[in-house]
């Protein structure tokens, strides 16, 4: 998927977004996950009690369990694990299998964020153009570290995912085949 089909996706999919958000989304796609797995133990517990305590979003739509991020990566949110099925441990694991191999090339993601100000400079992404300007240029200043989301997304949306490379997704399906999902 192109970069400006993808930003479009997501500001449709998640209209009360900011910048900062389509920037996270470009990032995990671009870089998955962002960071490496130190202690396995701590990090499936931490997945435990997450999905315990997940929230569906504000506007009560259940996220669909598998949303691409381009072609590399896929966000499995949590709160549609119940009624797939998938346990958390074989979640864990594969976020873990993804978080372990370096992945991404930091000039292709400065290309993108500019391919990024453009669509919100035309006004195909109906965002503050001054404020996306200044916000983008302070984040390249900084050296393209991975965000959070904004305050905004995370009130609207309640995002709890993992970010898994979309090859094992397959081995998902192979674990879903004989669940109804």
């Amino acid at each position: 998927m192109d970069i400006k089909t993808f930003c479009l996706e997501q500001y449709k999919r998640y209209p009360l977004l900011e910048v900062q958000d389509l920037v996270k989304a470009l990032y995990q796609a671009e870089f998955g996950c962002g960071h490496f797995i130190t202690n396995s133990k701590e990090g499936l517990e931490r997945l435990r009690v997450e999905k315990e305590t997940c929230r569906m979003p504000v506007s009560g739509n259940i996220p669909p369990l598998i949303e691409p991020l381009r072609d590399m990566f896929c966000r499995v949110h949590l709160q549609s694990l119940p009624s797939c099925g998938l346990s958390v441990s074989i979640l864990f694991r594969l976020f873990e299998f993804s978080a372990d191999k370096e992945t991404g090339d930091m000039q292709n993601f400065v290309s993108q964020l500019n391919v990024l100000e453009g669509l919100i400079t035309s006004g195909e992404i109906p965002l503050p153009v001054n404020e996306a300007k200044t916000f983008l240029a302070e984040y390249r200043n900084a050296g393209c570290p991975m965000l959070r989301h904004s305050e905004a997304y995370r009130n609207a949306y309640n995002p709890a995912y993992r970010v898994v490379r979309t090859e094992y997704v397959k081995l998902m399906d192979y674990f879903l085949q004989s669940i109804d999902c």
